[in-house]
């Protein structure tokens, strides 16, 4: 996105994907195999993820705090972020409660 207009990507460590704990690098089916219990569990009550990873909730906040901050960083002008669908997922839902 930033080659065509001579922008270099500035990577932050607060936009990025929801960390899954145990379940990090995981597909869905490994998780049920594994723990289904945990894992509807963790989304009916907003748990850590994987235990010890992160809840929806936790993410919405994180993410609104790194967007409150770049938006601050750069007033009055125009700024690209890319980040994964489940974090944008959680600040959208930050935003409407």
């Amino acid at each position: 996105l930033g080659g065509a207009h001579g922008l270099d990507p500035v990577v932050r460590d607060d936009v990025v994907e929801m960390s899954f704990g145990a379940w990090e690098d995981m597909t869905t089916a490994e998780v049920l195999e594994w723990d289904a219990d945990a894992f509807v569990a963790a989304f009916e009550h907003d748990l850590p993820r994987g235990g010890t990873g992160e809840t929806f909730a936790s993410v919405g906040r994180r993410m609104a705090g790194a967007l409150d901050a770049i938006a601050g960083a750069h007033p009055d002008e125009k700024v690209g972020v890319v980040t994964h669908g489940g974090a944008i997922r959680a600040f959208a839902a930050s935003l409407v409660g």
